[in-house]
Formats: structure tokens, sequence, C-alpha cells
């Protein structure tokens, strides 16, 4: 478990899935590894998973092979999308117009820098 903080699940997830990860702890912060950790937790050790582990080390051995179900970028960001982060399409339009926003303002000083070294 350790690992899927240390390389922020890069190691653990399908890259499809890190990316989409990446993204949302880019615009969230350090506060959506633990929620995507405690998603694989929940999900990966269902009850019939723990009935056969006995032990802490066949529990980390079932950490280990997390159905690749539970890994999908579909349904792990289903899981932390939906019930976790309901504003976060409104936080991605406001920095996707503050992008625009600061593009469009370099364009129009590259603009005034070009007239000023023509005229």
């Amino acid at each position: 478990m350790t690992e899927w903080f240390m390389c922020l699940f890069s190691r653990t997830l399908p890259w499809s899935s890190v990316l989409r990860v990446w993204d949302m702890f880019f615009c969230e912060g350090v506060k959506v590894l633990f929620r995507v950790g405690l998603v694989i937790l929940k999900y990966g050790l269902r009850p019939q998973v723990l009935k056969r582990c006995p032990g802490m080390y066949e529990t980390l051995q079932a950490l280990r092979n997390i159905d690749h179900g539970v890994m999908a970028e579909g349904f792990l960001l289903f899981q932390v999308s939906d019930k976790f982060f309901m504003g976060s399409r409104y936080l991605l339009y406001i920095i996707t117009f503050i992008i625009i926003i600061n593009i469009v303002i370099i364009i129009i000083n590259i603009i005034i820098i070009i007239i000023h070294v023509y005229i």
C-alpha cells in the first residue's frame, strides 16, 4: 500500500486510470489519492476475498492481486467522482475558463509587443 502513495498509483493501476487519477490529483489535491486508495480497498477486499485471507500475509497478497475490474478507469473514477467529488465538474470548468483567459491575455501582450516593435 505504501507503493500506492509513493508512486501515485503508477505501478498499481492501468495507465488510463493513472492519468485520470493524476488529473484529479493536480486539480483537487492529495485527498484524491486517499479516496482512490479507499475505493480500491473497499472493492478489492470484498468479504469473499477476506474469508480466504486468515492472516496479514494473505491479505497483502490479495491486495497485490486486485481484480482488474476494480482498477479499470470507468469503475474507479465512477466510484471516486460520483460519491466524493460532486463539484469537480464545475471546478474543471472554472480552471478551463481561467486558462483560456490567460491565453487570451498572452496573445494580446504579444500583439502589443509586435505593434511597438514595428511602429
